[in-house]
C-alpha cells in the first residue's frame, strides 16, 4: 500500500519535527558584571536648622517668648538677604514638662514650647557669620547644617560614565583570563546614583562666636549592570 504524495510530506515533517525538539539546546554563555564610578563636586549652597526653646508654667507666655525670639531671628535673615523662599518651619510644639519625683513618679512643671527653622543659605561665606548672629539673637537650638548643590547633573553624569567604564573594563579582564572572547552587550542596567555630602554637624545648644564652618566636597556614586555574550576565542 503507497501512501499518497501529501500524506508523505506530512509524515516527513512530523518526523523533522521531533527530531529537532529532541535536539539539545544550548545556552548562549553570558557573564554580567557591576561597574562603580564616582565623581566629586563642591557645594554651593547650605541648609541650617536653627530653633528656639522656651518654658513657662503657662502655656501661652512660653509660646509667646518662642514667637518673640523667632521675630527676632527672621529681622536677622532679613539683614542677611536670606529670601522668604530659602526658609521654612520645621516643627512648632507646645508640650507639657514632665519632671521625675525620687520614688519613680513624674509631675507636670510648666509647659516646654518650641520652634524649628530651616533655612537655606546660597552664599557659603555668609554661614558662620550667620550661625553666630542667630545664636546671638535668640536662638538656642542647633539642629544641624548640611551642604547640598542645586545642579547635579554634570556630576551624575560622569559618574555613570565612569561606572560604565568600570563594568566594561572587568568584563573584558574576565573574557582574557578565562581565555575567551568577549561578544554584544545584552543588557545595561543602572542600580542607582547617590549623592553623598560631607559635613553635617549637630548640637544640642548654641553659644558660638566666629564660628569657623567647612563645606568641603561631595562624591556622586553610581553603578551599573552590565551583561556580555562570550564566545570561544
Amino acid at each position: 500500500m503507497r501512501l499518497s504524495s501529501s500524506l508523505q510530506a506530512f509524515v516527513l515533517i512530523a518526523l523533522l519535527s521531533s527530531l529537532l525538539m529532541a535536539a539539545p539546546v544550548w545556552a548562549e554563555s553570558r557573564i554580567t558584571v557591576t561597574g562603580h564610578g564616582q565623581a566629586t563636586v563642591e557645594p554651593d549652597h547650605a541648609v541650617l536648622v536653627v530653633g528656639v526653646n522656651a518654658s513657662n508654667q503657662q502655656a501661652h507666655i512660653a509660646m509667646q517668648q518662642v514667637a518673640t525670639s523667632m521675630t527676632a531671628l527672621m529681622q536677622v535673615l532679613d539683614a542677611a538677604g536670606i529670601a522668604p523662599k530659602d526658609r521654612q518651619t520645621r516643627e512648632l510644639s507646645l508640650s507639657p514638662r514632665w519632671e521625675h519625683n525620687n520614688n519613680g513618679s513624674r509631675h507636670q512643671n510648666g509647659f516646654l514650647a518650641s520652634n524649628t527653622l530651616s533655612i537655606q543659605v546660597r552664599d557659603l561665606t555668609q554661614v558662620g557669620e550667620l550661625i553666630d548672629r542667630l545664636s546671638q539673637t535668640g536662638a538656642n537650638r542647633f539642629d544641624s547644617i548640611s551642604f547640598g548643590r542645586f545642579d547635579m547633573q554634570a556630576a551624575e553624569d560622569q559618574a555613570r560614565h565612569r561606572a560604565v567604564q568600570d563594568a566594561m573594563r572587568k568584563a573584558a579582564l574576565y573574557a582574557q583570563s578565562a581565555g575567551v572572547s568577549l561578544g554584544a552587550l545584552r543588557q545595561l542596567s543602572e542600580g542607582g546614583v547617590l549623592a553623598q555630602p560631607v559635613g553635617m554637624v549637630s548640637s544640642a545648644r548654641m553659644s558660638f562666636d566666629q564660628m569657623p564652618v567647612a563645606a568641603g566636597s561631595m562624591n556622586v556614586s553610581a553603578s551599573v549592570t552590565m551583561v556580555y555574550t562570550l564566545a570561544n576565542p
